[in-house]
């Protein structure tokens, strides 16, 4: 079993060619996902 689990969810705003949209990419506890959709802001 890990240790890592979800935590919560980070909150995005994208721009698409059809408008602005808001994207729920979930977080970790050891912060060691990196999204590959939207990359994180650092």
């Amino acid at each position: 079993m890990t240790d890592n689990r979800r935590n919560g969810y980070s909150y995005k705003n994208i721009k698409t060619t059809c408008g602005e949209t808001s994207v729920a990419a979930p977080g970790d506890r050891d912060a060691t996902f990196e999204p590959q959709a939207v990359p994180q802001n650092g």
